[in-house]
């Protein structure tokens, strides 16, 4: 991952729901200025994003090095395609945002890396 973020970044939805799991693999530090790891939910409440007992318009999850991932639980993809995911382990930042009364989990990378995971053959 490019940390000087000179190349540009896209923003790729990659599910919505009510509540979503993630585990955050290394530190990332949020929106609200604290850093986290490991398991963590977001949920929709009242039309925003919860989080840690704070309740925002979005939320982002930045990685403080470049060697950091993060898992999206209960998430399939590659269906009926020859292969299939249950946990995808996703490069970049992680971000969370209100749509039509869910939450949608986007991934925030740079071009370069994004097309790199796409075009990986397992």
């Amino acid at each position: 991952m490019n940390m000087n973020n000179t190349e540009p970044r896209i923003h790729v939805g990659i599910l919505s729901g009510t509540v979503i799991e993630f585990v955050l693999n290394g530190d990332f530090v949020s929106t609200n200025g604290r850093t986290y790891s490991g398991k963590q939910k977001a949920e929709y409440k009242d039309g925003k994003v919860f989080f840690a007992d704070e309740s925002v318009d979005e939320l982002i999850f930045e990685p403080t090095t470049g060697d950091t991932s993060f898992d999206l639980l209960n998430v399939v993809i590659g269906i009926n395609f020859h292969w299939n995911e249950r946990k995808p382990t996703i490069q970049g930042a992680l971000k969370f945002i209100v749509e039509d009364q869910k939450l949608t989990a986007i991934n925030r990378i740079d071009v370069e890396d994004y097309l790199t995971s796409v075009i990986s053959v397992k």
